[in-house]
């Protein structure tokens, strides 16, 4: 476990350190700068396009990792994978253009009354959307190379970095509200060049066409882990996005915005977790395909263990201290009702860090 362990050991502190931006950026920032109604707006466009992200990528983030090492050889340009995958992406995010030009009327018809400031900017989902989803592909690419801290470096602090530059400008007004969610936008598009950059660097940025991949003997498998994995990562994204839209749209941005920094609290304690996972999955890939079980089980208990120590830790530390900690909040009288929030997703993030990978 020694890469796993030196992998995670700097991925958890790429993690951190962004959570130490993220709590600069939702617990004092946006409640200083912006409105309740804006912080909503921001989690609602950002959320939505997450969502979206998942059923445009058809789960080639999830079909990377599992499948990768079959078709790992530097020597052969990884036989045209990487660009496999991005085909496969750039057609799921052209279908959802498709039909979220042709129908967002009725399904945004809900915002109409309580969010119309969501309908102002409904089409700022869409490069939203297309740059996050090109982004986790090479995110995916670099994981499977064993490669996850330059990733997380630049999605957990390159980009919160340049969210607080850009909700600083927007105080002193160098920004409009246009202009800030365009800034927003323009983060991700910097995120993914350097991420590019960055694997060019490695010497993986294997651009060729090789269409072998589509006449592979493992297409048929590969086509049903893809759809269960759209199933199952699916309505996980969904049980985790769902909320914050439902919210917008039933009771406001306002309610949105509160949720979202309640939210944020209760969730720091998967952390752990996630950067585990990056690193963990592609190994437990490769045990797979070498039919090592044993492998995998190791794995999977220890991971399992520690992760419930460390999430049952993190818990108890951010509970038994809330009131304290939403205190802290700039404006906090806005927050308080978002106090069970922290509660009810903070038991649910340490139950899923019990179950492991």
């Amino acid at each position: 476990m020694g890469i796993i362990i030196r992998q995670s050991m700097k991925g958890t502190f790429a993690s951190y350190l962004g959570s130490a931006l993220g709590f600069v950026n939702i617990l004092i920032l946006f409640p200083l700068f912006l409105s309740t109604e804006e912080i909503g707006l921001y989690r609602v466009l950002l959320d939505a396009a997450s969502l979206f992200v998942i059923f445009s990528m058809l789960c080639t983030t999830d079909s990377t990792t599992k499948f990768f090492p079959y078709f790992k050889d530097q020597a052969k340009k990884h036989n045209g994978f990487l660009t496999a995958v991005l085909l496969v992406a750039l057609i799921g995010l052209s279908a959802f253009v498709l039909i979220y030009w042709a129908f967002n009327d009725p399904l945004l018809a809900r915002f109409a009354e309580r969010s119309p400031l969501v309908l102002e900017y409904r089409f700022y989902v869409i490069p939203l959307t297309g740059l996050i989803l090109l982004y986790n592909v090479f995110a995916s690419y670099c994981r499977s190379l064993l490669r996850i801290v330059i990733p997380k470096l630049i999605r957990e602090v390159l980009i919160r970095a340049l969210l607080a530059i850009g909700t600083g400008l927007y105080y002193i007004d160098v920004l409009s509200l246009q202009e800030l969610i365009l800034w927003i936008i323009g983060m991700y598009a910097v995120a993914l060049l350097v991420l590019i950059l960055y694997v060019k660097q490695l010497g993986h940025l294997f651009l060729q066409p090789n269409f072998s991949i589509f006449k592979s003997d493992l297409r048929k498998e590969m086509s049903t882990f893809t759809l269960f994995t759209i199933l199952g990562s699916g309505s996980g994204i969904i049980v985790s996005k769902i909320d914050t839209i439902m919210l917008g749209s039933m009771e406001g941005l306002n309610a949105a915005g509160v949720y979202g920094v309640a939210f944020y609290l209760g969730a720091i304690i998967q952390m752990p977790r996630r950067t585990l996972a990056e690193i963990s999955s592609p190994i437990i890939a490769t045990a797979f395909k070498e039919d090592n079980l044993d492998k995998v089980q190791e794995l999977y208990q220890k991971t399992s263990l520690n992760l419930l120590i460390i999430g049952a830790f993190l818990f108890t530390g951010i509970w038994t201290n809330i009131d304290s900690v939403l205190q802290l909040i700039p404006n906090s009288e806005n927050f308080l009702d978002g106090k069970y929030v922290v509660l009810y997703i903070g038991l649910a993030k340490l139950i899923d860090m019990g179950f492991g990978l």
